[in-house]
């Protein structure tokens, strides 16, 4: 069994670099054809793409920019024409647990053409299901990082779906109407580490796979640097009072309500001690007029 483990770049090479290192220490990488598809990126050139990955057996560079969704389909489109039999989505941010490709040998005979090696809490939790001695989610939706697929469903997704936004999106609707389960491992194979990207925006919407095992030195090392970054970035928003919760259609700052409830709260202990300390100032007022008053007409 022949595998292309499809890389999607854009700029970021910081991350870039750390996902290439990842890679290569996995097992049984020699089996397997890296494919590196770089989208026109600025921040480096195609020879840094070669030092990134020695030794790829492809690496493109789109003439013009496409945006994540249509380079992952023209992905697609690409992996068709190779000889191999299955595609590995991997985006350009990610770990990977050295034990991957063995866990894909063993399982993806069981799946229905299309396995997910990444368990986002981002996505729906789905069913649990217990395969091959193995706990696996079936999902209602699962994106392209991580994601194993046999040619049959590349061909079937590529020939279905047209290019546009949201393409991850369409593509599991309409694997699950056709009868495909969107089989996820519970335990991450692969990791998310970009805060910046095309679905993350830093901080307030952060990508994130459940159970990984960092398997070795540079991973963990990764890892720690990801958990850095993001607590120092969420630090910073904190104070600059922007870091925003989405409850449906309406964008909510804890900050800004947590500020505004404390004032109105001072307002409204204010609004009611004032009426009793103006009360009370009356009566001392009156007592005392009428009690000087009393006393002048007194007779003496």
């Amino acid at each position: 069994m022949n595998i292309t483990i499809g890389v999607t770049t854009y700029n970021r090479p910081d991350y870039v670099k750390k996902m290439g290192q990842s890679l290569y220490a996995s097992r049984g990488l020699a089996r397997c054809h890296i494919r590196v598809y770089d989208d026109c990126s600025s921040e480096f050139a195609i020879e840094d793409l070669r030092n990134f990955f020695p030794g790829a057996k492809e690496i493109t560079r789109r003439e013009r920019n496409l945006g994540s969704d249509q380079n992952i389909r023209q992905m697609f489109v690409d992996f068709l024409r190779t000889g191999d039999d299955l595609l590995v989505a991997a985006d350009s941010d990610l770990l990977f647990r050295p034990d991957w490709i063995d866990f894909v040998l063993e399982n993806f005979q069981y799946s229905d053409g299309m396995l997910g090696l990444y368990n986002s809490i981002l996505h729906l939790p789905g069913k649990e299901v217990l395969i091959n001695g193995k706990e696996f989610i079936e999902k209602r939706h699962t994106g392209s990082a991580g994601v194993v697929m046999s040619k049959e469903i590349v061909r079937k997704i590529v020939e279905n779906i047209p290019p546009m936004g949201g393409y991850d999106w369409a593509w599991s609707k309409y694997l699950r109407k056709s009868g495909v389960r969107l089989l996820v491992s519970k335990q991450s194979y692969v990791q998310h580490i970009g805060l910046h990207g095309y679905n993350c925006d830093g901080f307030k919407t952060t990508e994130f796979g459940l159970y990984f095992y960092p398997g070795n030195a540079t991973n963990e090392q990764f890892l720690i640097e990801f958990f850095q970054e993001f607590i120092i970035g969420v630090s910073q928003l904190v104070r600059e009072e922007t870091l925003d919760i989405k409850l449906g259609k309406v964008t909510v700052s804890p900050v800004k309500v947590l500020k505004r409830t404390r004032k109105s709260i001072k307002r409204l202990l204010k609004r009611r001690l004032k009426k009793p300390l103006k009360k009370l100032k009356r009566r001392l007022v009156k007592k005392s007029v009428m009690t000087l008053k009393a006393r002048i007409s007194r007779p003496k």
